[in-house]
């Protein structure tokens, strides 16, 4: 019997004007004036190395693992993590799925395991020189205080998405004894990088992390990349913004931290056909139209990045309407996707009826939204 191809769900994310991987407005960090606790918590530097076939391999691009910060860590060595794959004729990462955490030391360690989504949706941005199979990033972490980290292993965690507290003990630590740009004054002209001088690529991004002076008629002063991602094009730019925003006249302050950063154009992923010939399927089509999906949400780490994917799905429907059964055939170009797919399927609900259905499949594209088009509308 064959697979009824079911219905294909769409994830998208809504703009104001301008398509969703554009929009990455500067980040201005307050601050505060001694941020109390930073040596309660711990920064994981994080450093990967790939290998094919057993082989070293060099990526043709690819960029700095972000670190995490923590305050749940005994023991400053974290087991490894590694991210299995395979890479295109394009030289494209697919088929991107966590494949172990291999413990190197005795001492336990408690640490955030979001299922690597985040080194996921790094990974599926980065390039190679040429096809290969069984290929594995190996994350290797080491955990050190956030009083002792230099500057430049902690700034790249204002470009991540962190919860209030630890931006502030972060910003906290990038202050020199006797800054003061907790109570900055209002601003009269903001400037902010020409995106039209970089180009990241597809899925790319580049960042910038400055520190600054303003000085008492409201000039900034002293402006200076802290770290960044190494385009010196975007440096430049985002030191030339900073220098040519202006303030109300006040009292001058020291030490004020901007984030500037940018992504490339989306980076599409186009669906493969759902699979065919499975004889166990038996999904009537007045069953499979009781169904509603449960609300998609896109993986955040992709979504920024403007990366778009898709999963198959495979379920069952009860007669009195609960969904069950819920597999991911495949995923592309990462796990993650899947991982949002299932939650989508499992969460929705059928109306009761006399009859059941099995094996049904869906596809569930996430895409980004096209300039000047809605989304949603394929």
């Amino acid at each position: 019997m064959r697979i009824a191809t079911g219905l294909m769900i769409f994830a998208a994310v809504t703009t104001s004007g301008l398509p969703a991987w554009a929009q990455n407005p500067p980040v201005l960090i307050i601050p505060p004036s001694g941020a109390a606790g930073p040596g309660a918590l711990m920064v994981i530097l994080k450093t990967g190395a790939v290998t094919c076939d057993g082989q070293s391999v060099t990526p043709a691009y690819s960029e700095a693992l972000t670190p995490e910060i923590t305050p749940l860590i005994q023991g400053p060595t974290l087991p490894e993590a590694v991210l299995a794959f395979s890479i295109d004729p394009a030289g494209r990462p697919r088929d991107i799925r966590p494949d172990a955490v291999r413990a190197n030391t005795s001492e336990l360690a408690v640490f955030n395991t979001t299922q690597l989504t985040e080194e996921q949706a790094s990974l599926a941005a980065w390039r190679f020189p040429a096809a290969a199979a069984d290929c594995r990033l190996t994350i290797r972490r080491i955990a050190t205080p956030l009083a002792d980290a230099p500057e430049a292993a902690i700034a790249p965690l204002l470009t991540s998405t962190l919860d209030r507290r630890w931006r502030t003990a972060v910003t906290g630590r990038l202050q020199r004894p006797g800054d003061n740009c907790a109570d900055r004054p209002d601003m009269l002209a903001a400037v902010y990088p020409d995106r039209r001088k970089v180009a990241p690529p597809a899925g790319g991004r580049v960042w910038t992390v400055l520190r600054w002076d303003i000085l008492p008629d409201g000039h900034t002063t002293d402006v200076q990349t802290v770290t960044s991602s190494g385009d010196p094009v975007f440096d430049a730019e985002g030191r030339r913004a900073v220098s040519d925003s202006l303030f109300v006249d006040s009292k001058p302050r020291t030490g004020c931290i901007t984030v500037f950063s940018q992504t490339g154009a989306p980076l599409g992923n186009t669906p493969e056909p759902e699979p065919t010939g499975d004889p166990l399927q038996d999904c009537p089509a007045d069953v499979r139209a009781r169904y509603t999906p449960g609300r998609l949400t896109y993986p955040e780490a992709f979504r920024r990045r403007g990366i778009e994917g898709w999963a198959i799905v495979r379920y069952d429907i009860a007669s009195w309407g609960q969904v069950g059964g819920v597999t991911v055939l495949t995923a592309q170009p990462a796990a993650a996707f899947g991982d949002a797919a299932r939650q989508v399927i499992a969460s929705g609900r059928a109306t009761p009826g006399f009859a059941a259905a099995v094996r049904c499949t869906d596809r569930v594209i996430f895409r980004m939204p096209v300039d000047g088009q809605e989304p949603n509308t394929d």
